[in-house]
């Protein structure tokens, strides 16, 4: 989903609040890198946040949140690097 409008992000951060998995990734996704309309900042980066997100996308059965928390794991991310842990969700995403 291409988020244009304030209400658009609201409705996405609705449905990912509700447990939609997909919606969780795409939370996670914008907040990773934060997003920007017309040179406007529409949603702030928040890597923290998107960590969060990406958590509950994957406890929640989204795949390509399984990988990226993986990513975050492996590479020590946001927290403390865990191998380990990494290589499970790795083999659990693909």
């Amino acid at each position: 989903m291409d988020i244009t409008y304030k209400e658009e992000w609201e409705d996405l951060l609705a449905q990912a609040s509700q447990g939609d998995p997909l919606a969780q990734y795409e939370v996670a996704l914008y907040y990773e890198e934060g997003h920007r309309v017309n040179e406007t900042l529409l949603i702030n980066q928040d890597p923290q946040k998107s960590f969060q997100w990406f958590q509950k996308a994957h406890h929640n059965g989204n795949k390509d949140a399984t990988i990226r928390l993986a990513d975050y794991l492996s590479e020590g991310i946001h927290g403390k690097q865990d191998l380990p842990q990494a290589i499970k969700l790795y083999l659990q995403g693909i």
